[in-house]
């Protein structure tokens, strides 16, 4: 166990993100997360237990980093895959530049995970539809997790919402929900729907006539708010 651990050591102390391949116990490892977020803070996210908190309290208590560690889920006003509003377009690259947001590592499902279950009759929220992203409900499992036990290229779209919501949720991450127009899609609903399940917080901003660096300004106050209050 001691070889397996040094070896684990060595892999993260030069790349931080290979903690998520580690086994559970080890994710669990004081020494061996520690030498992970020292490579990469980011890699926070992939600890259990107890580590994480300690180390995170540790981490925002020094002023490392202002929410270590954190994952944020977009969701934007597009289909699945990588098209894109106009606006949605802008608020990403302004999102890149952002000194404060630009340290949150962001996940948008819509564009990374874009294939249904096989029980659904299509990545939207029918009514009829029986996947709701869950291991009880999802017929496409066996696809679902690469053998890091994490959501690949072939997992069901609504089954990476779920898991990314929930894993956002543990690294105390939240959502951030941009409205073009009258009503939110088909995709953002689900994923809203998804996000109250998880618990998660949720940060929205409809548009009328701004500028995607307003819109992004604005959220960002409202994200430097709750941290102070300590996310409550």
């Amino acid at each position: 166990m001691k070889e397996k651990k040094d070896l684990v050591l060595q892999v993260v102390a030069e790349e931080g993100g290979a903690l998520c391949c580690a086994s559970g116990t080890l994710r669990g490892d004081l020494d061996v997360v520690s030498e992970a977020v020292k490579s990469n803070p980011s890699a926070l996210r992939f600890a259990k237990g107890s580590v994480k908190e300690a180390i995170q309290s540790s981490m925002t208590t020094s002023g490392t980093s202002t929410l270590p560690g954190v994952m944020v889920v977009l969701s934007l006003n597009a289909g699945l895959g990588d098209n894109l509003t106009p606006f949605s377009s802008r608020f990403l690259r302004a999102w890149k530049e952002h000194a404060f947001m630009s340290q949150f590592e962001v996940c948008r499902t819509s564009t990374r995970f874009s294939r249904a279950c096989k029980a659904c009759t299509s990545p939207s929220t029918d009514a009829g539809d029986t996947c709701s992203g869950t291991r009880e409900t999802c017929k496409s499992m066996f696809e679902n997790m690469s053998q890091d036990d994490r959501p690949w290229a072939a997992t069901c779209w609504r089954y990476a919402v779920r898991f990314h919501l929930q894993e956002c949720k543990e690294n105390q991450g939240f959502m951030v929900q941009i409205k073009e127009g009258s009503r939110l899609s088909d995709v953002q609903v689900f994923e809203e729907t998804l996000a109250n399940e998880v618990g998660i917080k949720i940060f929205r901003a409809s548009i009328f006539q701004v500028s995607s660096r307003t819109v992004l300004e604005r959220i960002s106050r409202a994200v430097r708010q709750w941290s102070s209050n300590e996310r409550a």
